[in-house]
């Protein structure tokens, strides 16, 4: 067994104490260091907290700030929109036509006739009528009418008694043909016809000038659309 004089066992035993204290040294060293780390650990989430907690008013006051920027712009009046043109007011009826001058332009002579009203546009005066279904001639009242566009016939003077209408737009022809009414009609020189799409219209005037008005005044008003 070795022995060791008094001085080598003394240094031997410092030597002992030294590598003690070195290693509780340094396991001081390695607790103070995991500490160190632990305290920055704890310090990251504090601030990563306030720096999210004051992004936040950051961006909030951005949003708020831009609001009152975006609201003159959304809030601007539209451009007017475009009018409509007014509507134009409906055309008055164009005034009726004065027959009594147009029947005199064209040489005829109203005033000598008997019987004949002429009134405005309008021809009222007595003529024979053959019947539709009877062939029979009766005397009736008719009305030549350019505002209602109608030649009206009636079994009266005062014209109480409607008989019958014929409208201007159902007159397709009017002819003087007095060879074709022969021993029909009670004077077939004064004898005339109006053609509608359904029937014909035998009429007798009182008068060779009564006649000529008739025709002339039919004639007229049925093709230039009830005017002279």
């Amino acid at each position: 067994m070795l022995q060791l004089d008094p001085e080598s066992y003394s240094t031997c035993l410092q030597l002992a104490q030294l590598q003690l204290r070195v290693r509780e040294a340094l396991a001081e060293r390695e607790r103070l260091l995991r500490a160190r780390e632990a305290r920055k650990a704890a310090k990251a989430t504090p601030t990563e907290t306030s720096i999210t907690a004051k992004a936040t008013p950051t961006e909030t006051s951005i949003t708020t700030n831009a609001t009152p920027t975006e609201v003159p712009i959304t809030t601007e009046a539209p451009p007017p929109l475009p009018q409509a043109p007014p509507t134009p007011d409906p055309a008055p009826p164009p005034p009726e036509p004065d027959l009594l001058l147009a029947l005199r332009a064209r040489g005829h002579r109203p005033e000598s006739v008997g019987g004949l009203r002429i009134l405005g546009g309008s021809l009222r005066g007595p003529l024979t009528k053959m019947g539709g279904k009877i062939k029979t001639w009766r005397r009736r009242w008719f009305h030549l009418d350019p505002t209602r566009r109608v030649l009206a016939y009636y079994g009266d003077q005062a014209q109480t008694k409607l008989k019958g209408v014929i409208y201007f737009q159902a007159i397709e022809e009017v002819w003087y043909d007095p060879g074709r009414v022969a021993g029909k009609s009670p004077n077939p020189r004064l004898t005339f016809c109006l053609k509608t799409y359904e029937r014909l219209f035998w009429l007798v005037a009182p008068s060779a000038e009564a006649l000529r008005i008739w025709m002339d005044a039919v004639l007229t008003l049925t093709r230039a659309g009830g005017s002279f």
